[in-house]
């Protein structure tokens, strides 16, 4: 058998494995919501962040803010935080850190200022809620689908390279540069479908053509090699690398416990959207201090203004404020992209806090 028959007999080989792995190990259930007005247990808004796209964001740490606010530890008044109590002892580290960072230097924080200290608190936080997701039940995703992810992606990498490294020696440049660039693809690729729920429409578009560019590019490269080698026949085969690409973000399954949560924290944005004012007065009526507990969580959804507005037919007082709040929020979302290097944090992978609320499906 010619080398370009195992080459093309390879390629489609890889498709069918990348497929039968999503479908038998990488595949989550479709998630199955309605309307809950309140959020699973033990789980606080900057984690629902992290449960929701598997990425922890300004967003979401800042939603901590609103907690420390709810809870009596900090007022807002403008764009100025002030401490009222210290921390319990008994709080999360990352939490204390959050808080520690805010008021290193005195008792009130203009949020308007970038903030060294707060930047430091930020990354050891953003740390922390990491590891608190990595082991036992608080896994969010099966060890499985992490695993065969990696390997998809390995075999994604390899099928558009190795058709440029065994066309001949003349062509090893042509194999780097394919390396190179379906390697930034696929990683733009994956990082997109993560963060998608956070993203908005356009943007998740641009950063999906920014990934399958290269992607495009390396596939184009190794036709190229194949159809110089084996005859142009063979070069057909390189358009398998697109539907792998596409198949390779989804290989990510949750875990039982984290569908569950993850079914209940949709549960609870889509009452935020939706509930209309005579619901939010009964639920509001039994449940104290309502309003402010439900508020982190709809400044993670990006659902700031429809919570407002909805509530303020119930309860204008508790709402008062809140724009301060949000402002706050903001400021510190935008400082730390001023203070940390671009090493940790890139402008361009900010989602935005906005208010329009996102799309899943």
């Amino acid at each position: 058998m010619s080398s370009g028959y195992l080459l093309s007999a390879g390629l489609c080989a890889v498709t069918l494995l990348i497929f039968l792995m999503y479908i038998f190990r990488g595949r989550s259930r479709r998630p199955v919501t309605g309307e809950k007005p309140l959020p699973p247990e033990g789980i606080s808004a900057c984690r629902a962040g992290y449960i929701i796209d598997g990425i922890i964001d300004q967003k979401d740490v800042a939603s901590i803010i609103i907690d420390f606010i709810g809870e009596g530890y900090v007022t807002c008044t403008g764009a100025t935080l002030f401490k009222v109590k210290e921390m319990d002892s008994s709080e999360d580290a990352f939490r204390k850190e959050v808080f520690d960072g805010l008021f290193a230097s005195g008792d009130s924080f203009d949020t308007r200022t970038p903030s060294r200290n707060f930047a430091a608190s930020y990354e050891t936080a953003v740390e922390g809620l990491y590891t608190s997701f990595r082991h036992g039940r608080k896994r969010l995703f099966t060890v499985s689908s992490t695993v065969m992810r990696y390997i998809a992606a390995l075999l994604v990498v390899s099928a558009c390279t190795v058709p440029c490294a065994a066309a001949g020696k003349r062509f090893i440049y042509f194999a780097l540069l394919a390396f190179v660039l379906v390697t930034a693809g696929t990683a733009s690729v994956i990082r997109t479908a993560d963060k998608a729920y956070s993203m908005s429409p356009s943007s998740k578009r641009r950063r999906y053509l920014a990934g399958m560019i290269p992607v495009l590019a390396a596939a184009g490269i190794c036709a190229y090699a194949a159809a110089s080698s084996y005859g142009e026949f063979y070069a057909v085969f390189m358009l398998t690398a697109i539907p792998d690409v596409v198949m390779l973000p989804y290989i990510r399954k949750r875990t039982e416990e984290g569908s569950r949560i993850y079914e209940e924290l949709l549960s609870l944005r889509d009452f935020i959207r939706h509930a209309d004012h005579n619901t939010l007065r009964i639920v509001a009526s039994r449940n104290d201090g309502y309003y402010m507990r439900i508020l982190p969580y709809a400044y993670v959804f990006g659902l700031t203004d429809r919570w407002m507005k909805n509530f303020a037919r119930v309860d204008a007082d508790a709402v008062r404020g809140t724009t301060d709040i949000k402002t706050c929020c903001n400021n510190l979302c935008n400082g730390i992209l001023y203070v940390l290097p671009e090493s940790v944090i890139r402008r361009k992978d900010y989602t935005g806090f906005g208010d329009r609320g996102s799309r899943l499906f």
